[in-house]
């Protein structure tokens, strides 16, 4: 898997990755910082603002509001495409007027704002607006807002983005996504871009939820075909996407087997063997469902 297809996608998806990072450290540093099982309790005070799990956010009247859901979708949409979701495009710049209308957004809560915000997820152009759009959910309401994100990450064009679908992977989590929500998530790995892959990976690792362990196991190797002549095999160029995007989500994959196991491990084989010297992963989750307790008291 070494053609120059193979390689221009590595280089491509590496660049896509460290930028993603790094915005995802500017933005996002109290909430990685703070991560954990379910949405934590939001703490209201008597100037309207509520401390969340990104900082505090100001709750603001349909008075306030109203402006602001007008110029978002002015600024951030502008003539909706007719498509839902609408093609997108990939690396264009936005300037500076449109992200600042997002970034209002992001700093206050109102129930309009959600509505809004979905509209843009749906039908904005450029990618860079959709992951704005997407990181404006994890200010609002989190019952209002937790399930447009479900929605739109289930959404194929928006899985097209690794950025955009990995934001809304981060809503999911920050907004207390139940077990059922997120196994949904992990049934679209797979088919996620590996910005998406990695932030359930983190999911995982940061709540250590046992319910992921399958696909941790069933993604710790390289992807193959079971059957190399199998007239069905997908094209070689999708075994190669495929390989690509293991390479950036493994060590992740990794980190989560740690987090759950206590050890990582190279091969899907080595670590069935260990959870079974173990006594099986019912014994394994209920030793760890006891530390966790005990940690908490």
């Amino acid at each position: 898997m070494q053609g120059a297809t193979a390689i221009s996608f590595s280089s491509r998806l590496q660049a896509r990755l460290l930028l993603t990072t790094l915005m995802a450290c500017a933005s996002f540093a109290a909430l990685s910082s703070a991560q954990g099982k379910g949405a934590t309790k939001e703490a209201s005070d008597d100037d309207g603002m509520v401390t969340t799990r990104v900082g505090a956010v100001r709750i603001i009247d349909s008075k306030e509001a109203s402006p602001l859901a007008k110029t978002l979708i002015s600024k951030a949409i502008g003539k909706p495409a007719k498509k839902k979701p609408a093609p997108m495009l990939i690396g264009a710049v936005v300037s500076p007027d449109r992200e600042e209308a997002l970034r209002a957004v992001a700093r206050v809560r109102h129930s309009s704002f959600v509505p809004a915000l979905k509209r843009v997820l749906q039908n904005a152009g450029e990618e860079r607006v959709r992951v704005l759009a997407a990181e404006a959910l994890l200010a609002q309401e989190p019952k209002l807002a937790l399930p447009v994100a479900l929605d739109c990450v289930a959404e194929k064009e928006l899985q097209k983005s690794g950025p955009v679908s990995a934001m809304l992977v981060r809503c999911a989590s920050a907004l207390g996504a139940d077990a059922k929500a997120w196994s949904r998530i992990y049934g679209l790995f797979v088919d996620l871009e590996p910005e998406a892959q990695i932030e359930i990976c983190d999911h995982i690792a940061a709540v250590k939820d046992w319910d992921a362990i399958e696909l941790l196991l069933q993604n710790l190797g390289e992807p193959a075909p079971k059957d190399v002549h199998a007239a069905n095999n997908p094209p070689v160029d999708y075994w190669k996407r495929r390989w690509d995007k293991w390479r950036a989500f493994r060590p992740r994959i990794q980190s989560a087997l740690r987090a759950l196991l206590g050890k990582s491990f190279e091969t899907e084989k080595d670590a069935r063997a260990h959870i079974e010297a173990q006594g099986g992963l019912d014994k394994l989750r209920k030793l760890s469902d006891r530390e966790s307790s005990g940690s908490r008291r």
